[in-house]
């Protein structure tokens, strides 16, 4: 298992390397290049190396590594992507190819790490005296089988009531709501300034975590949804009441799944919920056009995920020790920091 290690600075070279082994493997929009690589080129540091095994041309595995300290090497993650940047044609974890790569990589490596995986893309595998994996967070997503009134009916009571209760509110108070699909490439970069302002007025201004026109994650948010645009796959969902833009969705999808990147909503609008009532109408439309066959949500699952759907399913991290030896010490240490914090 040979493995060719290159500067992070390459890696537009290595463009068809990525997008061939996802569509043999995992064939996901999240592992797209015209989706990673704009948080590529707007996060990495420079200290990233692609690593691709087995033959360059055409790798059997490939990832993106950044340095962890003195311990070793994990998967570049930016927190706009919801899986680590790693990928096999198999789709199934191989130690080996971590044993050898941990090899290549400079440094004398403890630790080697896959952060946040997906099980609905690549198999969680077991532990072993090598390898340890880790719960990361439950995530949720709906499945689009059957028509939307089933869907509904099957939807607890009081997520139902509450829909119609505020949608009868609205009426009484001759407030038109409309929902919109931005679609196109030339309407991404309004999309973007737009869903920041919403985030901006919000608790993630405070947090430091909101889009803005002007900063990377703008950036990298108009680049990708672009992209995805340019290819009819980018959904930019809004919600309006009279002329105020009160909730938005940055989406992408593929064939199989409608993956929601960035939701925002107006939070001075205490009586509805602007996001639950846009998400009532796109969904409508897309069980009607049946042109997915789920909604991805990543994120953590929260409770109001948990009143829209039943599927969960628990992301993990993989933690691979080339010297097994280490294995317990860095699990008390992560006993440790954790007792700490």
């Amino acid at each position: 298992m040979n493995w060719s290690i290159h500067p992070i600075a390459q890696y537009e070279d290595f463009r068809a390397q990525w997008a061939a082994l996802n569509t043999a493997g995992a064939n996901t929009p999240l592992m797209d290049p015209d989706f990673f690589f704009p948080l590529v080129e707007t996060f990495a540091n420079g200290n990233e190396k692609i690593a691709l095994c087995g033959d360059p041309g055409d790798p059997s595995a490939m990832g993106i590594f950044e340095p962890v300290r003195s311990m070793g090497w994990a998967t570049f993650q930016p927190l706009q992507s919801p899986v680590g940047a790693w990928q096999t044609r198999s789709c199934v974890f191989d130690p080996l190819q971590l044993r050898s790569l941990a090899g290549q990589l400079p440094g004398i490596n403890l630790l080697m790490s896959i952060s946040q995986q997906d099980p609905a893309l690549t198999p969680r595998p077991e532990d072993s005296s090598e390898c340890l994996t880790l719960d990361y967070i439950p995530t949720a997503h709906i499945r689009v089988e059957g028509t939307f009134d089933d869907y509904w009916a099957s939807r607890g009571k009081n997520l139902r009531h509450n829909i119609k209760r505020q949608r009868n509110r609205l009426k009484r108070e001759n407030v038109a709501t409309r929902l919109e699909l931005l679609t196109e490439p030339d309407q991404m970069a309004d999309a973007v300034r737009d869903h920041g302002n919403l985030e901006s007025a919000g608790w993630k201004h405070g947090a430091g975590g909101a889009i803005h026109a002007d900063n990377a994650q703008g950036a990298a948010y108009r680049a990708l949804l672009s992209n995805f645009a340019r290819r009819q796959k980018a959904t930019v969902m809004r919600y309006w009441y009279d002329d105020t833009l009160v909730a938005s969705d940055l989406c992408i999808s593929d064939d199989r799944q409608l993956v929601v990147l960035k939701t925002a909503y107006d939070e001075s609008q205490p009586s509805t919920s602007p996001a639950h009532l846009m998400r009532h109408e796109a969904y409508t439309q897309v069980f009607a056009e049946k042109s997915v066959e789920r909604i991805e949500f990543y994120g953590r699952a929260m409770d109001w995920h948990r009143k829209w759907t039943d599927n969960i399913r628990t992301m993990y991290h993989i933690n691979y020790y080339p010297w097994p030896v280490f294995k317990p010490l860095h699990a008390m240490l992560r006993k440790r920091a954790a007792s700490e914090s």
